[in-house]
């Protein structure tokens, strides 16, 4: 589906979160409040059904008139996507190798990983978004930091470093990548670069959060610099 054949913008929000949702039944009432929170019950019911039928429409726009729809399907009062419908996420393909021990699985799935979950999306609402989102983000950050340590492990260590690098580039506060980063020179006995980013650690947490690194961080700087 090409963006200029969505028929209503809210008939795209709506499969999202049907695909955000995917495995569940979801009610007409769940759905309405995070799509159109703003509205009264009945207004909302009125653009659910509007955006409903132009979700149909844009993703079986050849179905015969009268023929059951396959794709999102209605049990009684309840919505959700077709099981029988065969639906393949860069999501779900990421998670699925987040948990793995190989190396080459590891970094197959963080290289799908390009941004947050559904923010290029610019969902005006997506609260409904967050906690998978927040879900994901913290599946991306455990994932990079097990192939940091596993790449260390093998001695690969420039590639070690450009995991850690990448996490910190999301989020620079991340403090588990800066004891990454620690063991990686210290591995490579490259002591001023273990100091440095110590100090980049100790720095960005206090912009960033305005707190001074745990004493897990400070044990392990002590340790490595003794």
């Amino acid at each position: 589906v090409r963006p200029t054949e969505w028929q209503r913008e809210k008939a795209r929000h709506l499969f999202l979160l049907l695909l955000t949702e995917r495995g569940r039944w979801v009610t007409r009432e769940q759905l309405t409040e995070k799509l159109w929170p703003e509205l009264e019950p009945e207004a909302a019911a009125r653009d659910f059904k509007a955006a409903l039928n132009a979700l149909n429409r844009t993703l079986e726009p050849n179905r015969p008139a009268g023929s059951p729809r396959f794709f999102i399907v209605r049990r009684d009062s309840l919505y959700g996507l077709n099981p029988q419908a065969k639906i393949v996420l860069d999501a779900d393909d990421f998670e699925s190798g987040a948990f793995s021990s190989s190396i080459e699985t590891l970094r197959q799935a963080i290289s799908l990983y390009e941004e947050d979950y559904l923010t290029a999306e610019h969902i005006p609402t997506d609260e409904w978004a967050q906690l998978n989102r927040e879900r994901l983000r913290q599946v991306y950050f455990s994932a990079a930091e097990r192939l940091a340590q596993r790449l260390n492990e093998n001695g690969r260590h420039e590639a070690a470093i450009s995991t850690c690098q990448a996490i910190l580039e999301r989020d620079r506060a991340w403090e588990p990548a800066y004891r990454q980063l620690m063991q990686i020179y210290a591995a490579v006995g490259n002591r001023p670069q273990i100091v440095n980013t110590f100090n980049r650690c100790t720095a960005a947490l206090k912009e960033e959060l305005d707190v001074e690194p745990s004493d897990e961080t400070e044990r392990l700087f002590s340790r490595l610099t003794i």
